[in-house]
Order: C-alpha cells, then structure tokens, then sequence
C-alpha cells in the first residue's frame, strides 16, 4: 500500500516540475506567472541530498513494512531523480552560465583640494574655535554673566 502512495505522490511532484519547467517563458506580470514561477522556485529548493535522504526512507520504510515490491519503490527513487533533473537541467547544460573573474586591482586616483574646500576653507578655523566655546560658558556662569 505505501508503495502506492508513495508512486502518486511522485508521479504529482514529476507532473508539476514538468509544468513548472515548460512554463518559464510566461511573463511574470500576470497572476498565472507569478504563481507559478513561486511553484518553479519552490522546486527547486529541494536539493539534491534531500532527494538522497527521501530515497533512502522510503527504502527503510518498505524493508520495515515488509512491502515485496521493491521495483517499484525504486521507481519512486528514479521519478523523484527525474524530476530534480528536469528541474535543475540547466546546470549540467551550462545554458545562460555566466563565470565572475577577478580584476588586477587598480589604484585609485588621489583627490586634490577642489575649489569648494577652498571656500569652507575658513570655516574649519572657525571650528577649531568652537571647541573653546564651551569651557567660555562655564566661565561665564561661574562669574554669574550671561552670554547670550
């Protein structure tokens, strides 16, 4: 019985990989491509190890229930394995496979003054001043003077 279950439920996973897979070129600005791009990513989310690890429970399950229909719990295995593949095909293709290189790293230029730090030029002595502002005001409130 569990192999049966465990057939359709594979059977409904290669059916929707194989939609997902023969839809891409619908435009993602209309409902039915946003749903079912959301379908094609969630897909291929499965990774291959999790398609190891249900392969090998299944295998377990079936020696534990004492199901003798192997061969078709390997079909399981083998549909389960066609499905990643169609799903994830273009990585042993190579199609629209793009490669970062490194760049020789290049200097960068140094900035000279400009004509704008020229201008502000006079505000940083100012500044500089600014810092002695508020030890004046602490004076002038000990002597009891107002600043402002």
């Amino acid at each position: 019985m569990l192999n049966y279950i465990a057939l359709g439920a594979s059977a409904v996973i290669l059916l929707l990989s194989l939609i997902a897979v023969l839809t891409e070129f619908i435009s993602y600005n209309t409902k039915v491509g946003r749903v079912l791009r959301k379908l094609r990513i969630t897909l291929r989310e499965i990774s291959f190890s999790a398609l190891v690890v249900t392969a090998v429970v299944l295998l377990i399950i079936s020696a534990v229930t004492g199901d003798h229909n192997r061969k078709m719990m390997w079909a399981d295995v083998g549909i389960l394995a066609a499905s990643w593949l169609i799903l994830h095909i273009r990585r042993f293709l190579g199609v629209n496979r793009s490669r970062h290189h490194a760049h020789k790293k290049k200097t960068l230029p140094t900035v000279g003054r400009s004509s704008i730090s020229d201008k502000f030029a006079p505000l940083a002595a100012e500044a500089a001043l600014a810092k002695e502002l508020p030890e004046a005001a602490a004076a002038a409130e000990a002597k009891g003077k107002d600043i402002a």
